[in-house]
């Protein structure tokens, strides 16, 4: 239980000032801009607290259906108590059901109160870390085209697909990826010169020693 000075926050609450947790007055405090919509988080945050409990990532899987991973309460006097609130942070979209937080956890709350522009990852949870750092090693060749990964999608036979907001596609094989990734990167450095860029439809890096392209069809002048 979350103590002052030595003292329980509980009986803090109650002692001398109310019998009832809904006569105090809860202040919500983040660290950034709430991501959580805070009038569903006023109805949580009393109950947790009158129940002795103080962090929601001890409450699994409670804490999976929430941004609120931790919070802490001061109390001040007489009948009002300020909650300073920790969110889980999202680093992608995971399955286009939950969100890949910076904590590890994989977690499926209400949708985010802001807009938030994530990638969406989709494969087994235990290489959800692996996908996130491939994606950002990917993204960072494709500025250079101008264009921006969608989804990266591990699939079952241990090849990945990235595709981009234009519907680029992008098909890697998971044990070589990294000298992959330098054929990426000589791949896009040749086509930025040849200006045929913008017509790349499919790029396929699992050969031995080189890819496949397909490119779309020219429109006609």
């Amino acid at each position: 239980m979350k103590k002052l000075q030595g003292i329980p926050l509980i009986f803090l609450l109650f002692y001398g000032c109310s019998s009832s947790i809904e006569d105090i007055k809860f202040t919500l405090f983040f660290d950034h801009t709430a991501i959580s919509n805070q009038e569903i988080l006023m109805t949580k945050i009393p109950k947790l607290i009158n129940e002795e409990k103080e962090s929601f990532i001890n409450l699994s899987p409670s804490y999976k259906k929430s941004w609120v991973y931790a919070f802490s309460a001061i109390k001040k006097w007489p009948n009002e108590v300020e909650v300073r609130v920790k969110e889980h942070q999202p680093l992608a979209r995971w399955k286009d059901k939950g969100f890949l937080t910076h904590s590890g956890h994989i977690i499926f709350p209400e949708e985010p109160f802001i807009e938030m522009d994530l990638i969406n990852l989709e494969g087994r949870e235990d290489q959800s870390f692996v996908l996130l750092d491939n994606s950002r090693r990917i993204q960072s060749q494709l500025y250079r085209l101008g264009e921006i990964l969608e989804e990266v999608e591990l699939k079952q036979s241990g090849y990945f697909e990235a595709v981009t907001l234009s519907g680029m596609r992008l098909i890697f094989d998971q044990e070589n990826f990294r000298d992959q990734l330098e054929r990426l990167e000589s791949f896009i450095s040749f086509e930025l010169v040849s200006g045929r860029n913008n017509y790349i439809q499919t790029v396929d890096f699992r050969y031995m020693n080189g890819i496949s392209v397909l490119f779309s069809q020219k429109e006609e002048a």
